[in-house]
């Protein structure tokens, strides 16, 4: 399993990179942090999504439906 982003790390380098003057980086940073929150929710969703549309496709709706339940559970442990 890759290991999880450090959002805060990456807002940071962002900044840098961007030569955000100090005085902004306190308020800036969060904010960067929850649009890149956002965006990662966003691919993981879209993960999901295809996941359980070929689960469905290979085994059909009935069969992949305990799968997708399955599945819907441990990413929802994840999330907590």
């Amino acid at each position: 399993m890759p290991e999880t982003l450090n959002l805060e790390q990456l807002a940071y380098r962002l900044v840098d990179l961007c030569e955000v003057p100090k005085a902004q980086r306190v308020a800036l940073v969060p904010q960067l942090v929850r649009e890149l929150l956002a965006i990662w929710n966003a691919r993981g969703a879209a993960d999901v999504t295809t996941v359980e549309s070929e689960l469905s496709s290979m085994m059909g709706a009935g069969a992949a439906s305990p799968y997708i339940q399955n599945l819907a559970r441990a990413l929802h442990r994840l999330d907590q």
